[in-house]
């Protein structure tokens, strides 16, 4: 065990450093909001700080495994085994609220590129609240097992840990999977797919992007492992999982502020008759100066030229080019 966390310790510095590099490109980039989206940059912060005192952690449970005890009996294996470590803890902690900060980010992103339907966004919000729920009664046990200093809570801690997984993994299979449906659904409406500027693969590898696929897919993975009773792997990727989750935001948030506005389009679209207002959507396409041949202009949308407006309350649906 001591060796699986030090790789995975080695390893997650290294994500962490690729980390910070989106965690400053991301925070560069001027979200011009109003309201509530102006916390975006906020919480990219405190996702940042928040990952690095887990590293922080992660740093200190390898010296004292391999340092301060070093002459106790069993050495690092016994130190990562101590269930009245208070680090243990504090690591699922920042783990936890780092999920349900970036499940809420891509929730709200559903919102936004669903033209701010509420309906659609009812049962990942569910999902979440349910996530929410198992994962305090995980952390009660959790909490209880270092107070005693024994072991008798760990299949309680791990029935929960699953379920609380489980419904993290269904916010992931669900929320990106609208996301991914409607960005098809704005690219096949306004002739983007199969039109000659249009490549597929960075069209998939964009919306993949935008849909925060990366979370579903680790946080999948670390189930599967666990599931498997590979516990050297299991311990590698929770080590690692922190950093992914931080990093998914960032992505997010570069995918749809990475438009220039000569490469980009708005098309203002009336939904119905009774709004009083226009909702807006980008779409972004590798040269403008062909829409006019490979994008015809649907029924109810008004093509004209614009400046994207990133995590605006109107939609900003980016299809990739």
């Amino acid at each position: 065990m001591g060796l699986s966390r030090l790789i995975g310790f080695s390893v997650d510095i290294a994500v962490s450093v690729l980390y910070s590099v989106l965690f400053v490109l991301a925070t560069r980039k001027r979200v011009k909001s109003h309201g509530a989206l102006g916390l975006i940059p906020a919480v990219l912060t405190i996702m940042f700080f928040l990952n690095t005192a887990q590293l922080v952690l992660q740093g200190v449970d390898i010296y004292r495994a391999f340092f301060v005890w070093s002459n106790v009996p069993g050495g690092a294996q016994a130190y990562f085994f101590d269930c009245s470590n208070g680090i243990l803890p504090a690591r699922d902690a920042i783990l936890w609220i780092l999920s349900f900060i970036t499940d809420g980010l891509i929730i709200w992103r559903l919102f936004v590129v669903w033209l701010c339907n509420v309906y659609i966004i009812i049962l990942p919000c569910l999902l979440l609240i349910a996530g929410l729920s198992t994962g305090m009664v995980m952390y009660y046990f959790t909490i209880g097992r270092m107070l005693e200093n024994s072991m008798r809570l760990t299949p309680e801690i791990d029935k929960w840990w699953i379920i609380t997984l489980g419904f993290t993994i269904a916010v992931n299979l669900v929320t990106p999977g609208l996301i991914i449906i409607r960005l098809w659904w704005i690219a096949r409406k306004v002739g983007v797919i199969g039109s000659r500027s249009s490549r597929p693969y960075k069209q998939i590898a964009y919306a993949l992007m935008e849909s925060g696929s990366l979370y579903t897919v680790a946080a999948t993975g670390h189930l599967v492992i666990f599931a498997c009773g590979f516990y050297p792997a299991l311990w590698m990727s929770g080590c690692i999982l922190p950093t992914i989750i931080a990093c998914v935001p960032c992505l997010i948030v570069l995918r749809i502020t990475n438009s220039p506005p000569k490469q980009g389009l708005q098309l203002r679209y009336r939904p119905s008759c009774t709004s009083n207002f226009e909702v807006e959507s980008r779409v972004h396409i590798s040269d403008a100066r062909q829409t006019s041949i490979d994008c015809p202009k649907p029924p109810g949308l008004e093509v004209q030229d614009s400046v994207f407006r990133p995590w605006s309350t109107k939609s900003d649906v980016g299809v990739g080019s």
